[in-house]
């Protein structure tokens, strides 16, 4: 109890102004003189004005940690900078999947934090992180975005590092695989106990198609409250915009832009051009990527002047492609252990105005099931070269694709409305 008359005073109500900053109370009861004699004063920091501080910092925004690799790519990054706008966002890449910048630094990060970390690498993308924490221990995240499914080593370690440094944080799993194989024995015994293990422990996963969804409840028992469907990748429809397009005319220019390997199915689609060409049609065919079939597109090329081969290229000259062209084909074949989960070339194409076709595969059906495209069976290049020459000869069909295209991008694929969906998933 510290008399008012006493220089105490001014010393203990600074006292408690800084011990309130740091988030503890502290009370102090003054004597002050009065005619009738001593009365007590109480100096409690919730109460008076004296001991509050005046200055008020603006609420910490939630907080979600996001573990991935998909956005490493410079024009992947821009799929962040709508969800960081809306949390504090941080982001963990694994370094051996990073690309080879050479000299020039990768671009800095806009609205969300990006870290690197080391990995030991044990097979294709089964990888466990070389650090103790992950920084999970000072960020203290509400939110634990693993892009990994349940049943890899990065997952399960991810798993461990919450319940010792986060334990109130929601944990999110990530399906992109519509497939799930298991090989006969012990090994694919494990597999599925890790899978069903790891899926019991999570809050959500983020299933990239219904095929997913379907392949998480059937072959893994997961319950549709626990699975919500969100595109891995939206569409930046600032670069990809709508465009007026008239009808094809000579050459008809048709595109394909991914990976070149087989299990894409470029080259069914060459057989199906050159199906096309044999019957005297003008067909040109573009491509822009990257693959092991590379070289033996380039050998093709060099004595076909209607095919043109292109790199993998920045986003911003794949936009240009894609107004270039005048029919989009998405090719993907069904293999055992895949099928098309992704499509995000196909979103751009039809974000652009491009009328697009697709195979039935994966995540394909999701994006042209609603009439926004052509879906033709996987591995048919007769029936890829009907749907052609369905969109560059009848012009009502080709209209109606590329309106239908239109709103479902706006609906579902743009970068907000995938933001939007995983805030959603969150429970933010």
């Amino acid at each position: 109890m510290i008399p008012t008359g006493s220089r105490r005073l001014n010393v203990a109500l600074p006292v408690a102004q800084l011990a309130r900053r740091q988030g503890r109370r502290i009370g102090f009861r003054v004597l002050r003189r009065t005619p009738a004699g001593f009365s007590v004063l109480n100096l409690n920091p919730s109460t008076n004005p004296y001991t509050q501080d005046q200055r008020t910092d603006p609420p910490r925004p939630p907080r979600v940690m996001l573990i991935a690799h998909a956005f490493t790519p410079e024009g992947n990054r821009n799929q962040l900078h709508e969800l960081g706008r809306q949390v504090e966002l941080k982001v963990l890449a694994p370094r051996s999947f990073l690309e080879q910048w050479g000299s020039k630094p990768p671009p800095a990060p806009d609205g969300f934090i990006w870290v690197e970390f080391p990995i030991l690498h044990v097979r294709s993308h089964q990888f466990l992180a070389l650090s103790p924490d992950l920084g999970i221990r000072t960020f203290d995240p509400e939110v634990i975005h693993v892009d990994y499914p349940p049943w890899s080593l990065i997952f399960w370690q991810v798993l461990v590092l919450r319940m010792l440094f986060a334990p109130k944080a929601r944990l999110i799993a990530g399906a992109k695989k519509n497939t799930f194989r298991t090989r006969p024995g012990v090994l694919g015994r494990f597999k599925s106990w890790l899978a069903r293990a790891g899926l019991v422990r999570i809050d959500q996963v983020e299933a990239a198609s219904r095929l997913s969804q379907q392949m998480l409840e059937r072959q893994l028992n997961v319950t549709p409250d626990k699975i919500s469907v969100i595109p891995h990748m939206g569409v930046d429809t600032k670069l990809f915009k709508q465009r007026s397009r008239p009808a094809p005319d000579s050459p008809v220019v048709v595109g394909y832009c991914g990976k070149y390997s087989e299990h894409k199915g470029v080259l069914v689609l060459l057989e199906a051009v050159e199906h096309l060409r044999s019957k005297g049609l003008d067909i040109h065919l573009h491509t822009i990527g990257q693959g092991p079939l590379e070289v033996h597109l380039k050998e093709i090329e060099s004595r076909s002047p209607w095919l043109q081969v292109f790199p993998a290229s920045p986003s911003l000259e794949v936009a240009s492609f894609m107004g270039a062209l005048d029919v989009y084909v998405l090719p993907a074949l069904i293999c055992p252990d895949h099928q098309e989960h992704d499509g995000h070339a196909l979103l751009q194409a039809m974000a652009t105005g491009v009328p697009s076709i697709g195979t039935d595969s994966g995540v394909i059906p999701d994006i042209l099931g609603n009439g926004s495209g052509l879906l033709v069976p996987p591995n048919d290049s007769m029936a890829i070269a009907e749907a052609i020459e369905t969109l560059t000869s009848d012009e009502s069909i080709r209209r109606a694709c590329i309106e239908a295209s239109a709103d479902l991008i706006k609906d579902t694929y743009t970068l907000e409305a995938v933001a939007n969906a995983r805030l959603q998933m969150y429970s933010l």
